[in-house]
C-alpha cells in the first residue's frame, strides 16, 4: 500500500508539473487516410469538444474526436475564418451572403446568420486578404475583432476594429495604426498581432521586408514591442493561458511554436516536414490547425498532435457541370478573311460570331483544355489556335464552318510542345504559320510538310511581334538586342534563302513591324523622340512619349509616299496620259485576285529610306496595315487607349475612336474589329470614326457548359507549367518541380470549391 501511495503521489506531481515542463516536439503523424475521409478542410477553430472549419466555401462542425461533420451554412458565397465566442455559444465569421464580404454571427449549433457590418468591401485583391476579416473575440464575449480597410489610405495597410456582437453600435477602431492577424490576451489588456498581413501571399522561405514578426500591444500604455525576430515569417498569433502560440517557418516548413511573452523563451511544438501548418485556431480544448488538407488537434500540455478524421456527406454542388455565360470573359479575338465573322476565345473555348446574320458557333467545348489565341486563315478555311489538350501547348487547326460538333475537324499541327507558346500568325498564302515560344525562339511551320524551321533566337527576352510580307516570302519581326537599355531592333527573314537581315543599327528601340498589302512599305514603331524631364524628387531624367510610327520604302526605286508634291499644268499629252491611267486601273482591278508578286526588298541603303508618319510622339503599340492606310493604338500612362489611322495618299492622321481596349483587322485589310469594354464593333477600315452607339457583336450569346472538375485540373497543370517556364531561375532553386506537381496533384480529387483550388495553387507556387 505504501508503494501504491508513492506511485499515486508521483503521478499527481507529474501531472501538476506537466504545464511547466517543455513540450515534446510532436513528430509528423502518418498521412495515409482511410477511404472517405475528407480533405482540403480549412480555417479551423475549437471550443471544448467541438471544431468548426471551412469546407467547399461553407462552415461545418465536427466533434473533436472526429466523425461525420454537420453543415452550418449553405450560401453560394464564401464563408471563412470562423471563431467561437468565449462561451462557445456563437460563431463569428466573414461571409459573402449579400454580394459583399462582411462580419456575420450564427449560433454554434447552426441557424440564420446575422449581419454585423454594413460597409462595401474595398480593393478586393486576394493577396491583400479579405475586407471585414474576422480575427477573434474580446475575452468578455461582447465584441468581435476584425480587420478592415475602412480608414486605410491604400491597399497595403489595414486596421483592426471591433463590432458589438449584439449590433448595438457601429464598429470601433483600435489604437493600432496597422494590423494583420491578432489575438487577445485572456484578460483583454494586451493583443498579440502581426503588423502586416502576408498570409495570402504564400511566399515560402521569404526573408524580405514583408516577413512578419509577433508584436505585443498594450492597451493601457498604447505602446507595442516586438516579441520575435526570426528573419523569416512568424504569424498566426494565438493566446492560451499566459502563453502565446504562433506559426513559424524556422524549420523550413511552417510549424507551431510556444512563446512566453514575459521572458521571450520559445519552443517548437510540431514538426511537419512535408506540408505546412496553416490557419491555426485556439480555445478551450487546445489548438487545431490544417496541414496537407487535413485537420489536426494539438494538446499544448503534452505536445501530442493527432489528425482529426472528418467524414463529409456533401453533394459537391459547386463542382457540378453548369452552363455559363462567358461573353464577359473574352481574352483574344480576330476577324475572318472578309470580316463577316469574328472569332473569340472565352473561358478557354473558341467561338465565332456573325457580324450581322447567323448563329453563334462554339467550335471547341473542352473544359479540360485551354484553347487560346485563335486566328483566322486568310482563305477563311481554318482557325489556328494554341491548345494544351495533350498536357503541353500545341498548335491546332479547327474547322470554322456550320457543322455539328461531332463532324467538326480539329487537326493537331505540332507534337513537340515543351514550353509556353506565343500567338500564331498566318502567311497570306495560307502555307505557313509563324509562332514563338518561351525558350526565346521564333519558328516557321510549313503546313504541307509540318516541318518547323528555326528563324531566330534571342538571348535576352521573348520574340512576340512578327508578320509576313504580302506574298509570304519574308518575315519581319522585332527582337531585344540590348540588355542594359532594353532596346529591340527590327529584322527581316528571307524565307527562301534562310537569311536574317537587320533593318537598323540598334541605336533606337524599334518594335512591331508590319508590311503594307502592296509590298512597298514596312511600318514599325520607334522610340526616337527624346525629351528628358528632371523628376521633382529624384535627380534623374524621365523619358516618356518617345514613340512615333515610321515607314520604310522597301525598294530603292519606290518613291517615298511623303516625297514633296508639286502641282503642274497638264500639256497636250494629258488625254493620252489619262487613257494610260485608266488602263492601269483596269489591269489592276483584273489582277486583283491574282497571287501577289514576290516582294522585292533592296537591303542596301534600307535604313536610310525612312520617314515618320505619326504627327506627335506618344506611347504607341499594335500596328496593323490595310490598303493605303496604317493603324495603331496610343496607350497613355493613365487612361484608356485611342485608335488612330494614317491615310498614306492623303498624308493625314485621324482619330477613329477613344477609350478603347484593343482592335484587330481582317486579313483582307477592309474591316476592323474594335473593343470597348465588353462591346465589340465591326466597321469598315475606311470609316470616318468608330460608332459604338449602334450596337455591336452579340457576345452575350457566348455560352459554354463548364465541367468544373476538368477545368480546375487544367488550371492546376497550366499554373504548374507557367511557373516552370517563367520562373527567373530555370533550375527552380534545385526544387524537383515534377515531384511537386505530382504531390499537389493528389489533392485535386478533393477540390469541391474554387477557393480549394486557390489554396492548392497558393501552396504549390509559393
Amino acid at each position: 500500500m505504501k508503494n501504491l501511495g508513492f506511485v499515486l503521489y508521483a503521478l499527481a506531481l507529474l501531472i501538476a508539473l506537466a504545464g511547466s515542463l517543455p513540450a515534446q516536439v510532436s513528430p509528423e503523424p502518418p498521412e495515409p487516410a482511410p477511404d472517405g475521409e475528407a480533405r482540403l478542410l480549412r480555417y479551423p477553430d475549437i471550443h471544448g469538444d467541438r471544431v468548426v472549419f471551412v469546407y467547399a466555401g461553407d462552415l461545418w462542425s465536427v466533434p473533436l474526436s472526429g466523425g461525420r461533420a454537420a453543415r452550418l451554412t449553405t450560401s453560394d458565397g464564401l464563408e471563412l475564418s470562423p471563431r467561437f465566442s468565449p462561451d462557445g455559444k456563437w460563431i463569428a465569421f466573414t461571409g459573402e451572403y449579400d454580394g459583399n464580404r462582411d462580419v456575420y454571427l450564427i449560433p454554434a449549433a447552426g441557424g440564420e446568420p446575422r449581419r454585423l457590418t454594413w460597409r462595401q468591401a474595398q480593393y478586393g485583391e486576394l493577396r491583400h486578404g479579405y475586407d471585414n476579416y474576422v480575427l477573434d473575440w474580446t475575452p468578455d464575449g461582447k465584441k468581435i475583432l476584425f480587420r478592415s480597410w475602412r480608414l486605410s489610405f491604400d491597399s497595403w495597410f489595414m486596421r483592426l476594429f471591433t463590432v458589438a456582437a449584439d449590433s448595438s453600435a457601429a464598429p470601433e477602431a483600435l489604437g493600432l495604426p496597422e494590423g494583420g492577424l491578432a489575438a487577445y490576451s485572456p484578460d483583454g489588456s494586451r493583443l498579440a498581432y502581426n503588423r502586416t498581413f502576408r498570409n495570402f501571399r504564400t511566399w515560402k522561405r521569404y526573408y524580405g521586408g514583408l516577413a512578419q514578426d509577433i508584436w505585443l500591444w498594450d492597451f493601457a500604455s498604447g505602446k507595442s514591442r516586438r516579441l520575435t525576430d526570426w528573419k523569416g515569417t512568424d504569424t498566426d498569433p494565438l493566446w492560451l493561458g499566459e502563453k502565446i502560440y504562433y506559426n513559424s517557418d524556422e524549420q523550413g516548413k511552417f510549424n507551431l511554436y510556444r512563446l512566453d511573452p514575459e521572458t521571450g523563451a520559445r519552443e517548437p511544438l510540431t514538426r511537419h516536414l512535408k506540408w505546412d501548418v496553416r490557419w491555426p485556431g485556439a480555445g478551450p480544448g487546445g489548438i487545431v490547425y490544417q496541414c496537407g488538407g487535413y485537420l489536426y488537434h494539438l494538446d499544448p500540455q503534452t505536445g501530442v498532435s493527432r489528425r482529426i478524421p472528418v467524414m463529409i456527406g456533401d453533394d459537391r454542388i459547386h463542382r457540378r457541370p453548369a452552363w455559363k455565360d462567358v461573353g464577359k470573359l473574352v481574352s483574344t479575338y480576330n476577324l475572318s478573311a472578309t470580316g463577316k465573322r469574328a472569332v473569340f476565345e472565352a473561358r478557354g473555348d473558341i467561338f465565332t460570331v456573325p457580324a450581322e446574320h447567323g448563329e453563334v458557333r462554339q467550335l471547341t467545348a473542352t473544359s479540360g483544355a485551354h484553347e487560346r489565341s485563335p486566328v483566322w486563315s486568310p482563305d477563311g478555311n481554318w482557325i489556328c489556335c494554341i491548345s494544351d489538350e495533350t498536357g503541353e501547348e500545341e498548335l491546332c487547326l479547327v474547322e470554322p464552318g456550320p457543322v455539328g460538333a461531332a463532324e467538326r475537324k480539329k487537326v493537331r499541327l505540332t507534337t513537340d510542345g515543351s514550353c509556353h507558346r506565343f500567338n500564331p500568325v498566318w502567311s497570306p498564302d495560307n502555307k505557313r504559320i509563324a509562332f514563338a515560344d518561351k525558350n526565346l525562339k521564333l519558328w516557321l511551320l510549313d503546313l504541307g510538310s509540318r516541318q518547323q524551321t528555326l528563324v531566330d533566337t534571342s538571348s535576352l527576352w521573348e520574340i512576340t511581334e512578327y508578320s509576313f510580307s504580302p506574298c509570304g516570302n519574308w518575315l519581319a519581326y522585332s527582337k531585344p538586342v540590348q540588355r542594359n537599355r532594353e532596346f529591340s531592333s527590327v529584322f527581316l527573314y528571307d524565307i527562301a534563302g534562310r537569311k536574317v537581315h537587320r533593318v537598323a543599327d540598334g541605336m533606337t528601340n524599334d518594335t512591331g513591324p508590319v508590311f503594307d498589302p502592296g509590298g512597298k512599305y514596312l511600318f514599325f514603331i520607334s522610340g526616337r523622340d527624346l525629351s528628358p524631364k528632371l523628376g521633382h524628387f529624384e535627380m534623374s531624367y524621365i523619358y516618356e512619349n518617345t514613340d512615333r510610327v515610321y515607314l520604310l520604302t522597301l525598294q530603292a526605286d519606290t518613291l517615298s509616299p511623303l516625297a514633296p508634291r508639286s502641282d503642274e499644268e497638264q500639256g497636250d499629252g494629258a488625254a493620252e496620259d489619262k487613257q494610260d491611267e485608266e488602263k492601269k486601273k483596269k489591269d489592276k482591278k483584273e489582277d486583283k485576285k491574282a497571287a501577289p508578286a514576290r516582294t522585292r526588298i533592296d537591303l542596301v541603303g534600307l535604313a536610310g529610306r525612312l520617314v515618320v508618319l505619326s504627327e506627335k510622339p506618344g506611347n504607341y503599340e499594335y500596328l496593323r496595315s490595310g490598303e493605303g492606310q496604317v493603324f495603331w493604338l496610343e496607350s497613355p500612362q493613365q487612361g484608356k487607349k485611342s485608335l488612330y489611322r494614317y491615310d498614306i495618299a492623303g498624308r493625314e492622321q485621324k482619330l477613329l475612336a477613344g477609350g478603347v481596349d484593343g482592335y484587330d483587322i481582317s486579313p483582307d485589310g477592309k474591316k476592323l474589329i474594335v473593343r470597348k469594354g465588353e462591346s465589340f464593333v465591326v466597321a469598315d477600315a475606311g470609316s470616318a470614326e468608330i460608332d459604338f452607339s449602334k450596337g455591336g457583336l452579340k457576345v452575350s450569346g457566348l455560352r459554354a457548359k463548364v465541367d468544373y472538375r476538368a477545368e480546375w485540373r487544367q488550371m492546376f497543370y497550366e499554373a504548374w507549367r507557367q511557373e516552370r517556364d517563367f520562373f527567373y531561375d530555370p533550375g527552380l532553386h534545385q526544387l524537383d518541380w515534377q515531384a511537386e506537381r505530382d504531390r499537389y496533384a493528389a489533392l485535386l480529387d478533393h477540390v469541391a470549391h474554387r477557393d480549394d483550388l486557390n489554396y492548392i495553387l497558393g501552396e504549390m507556387l509559393g
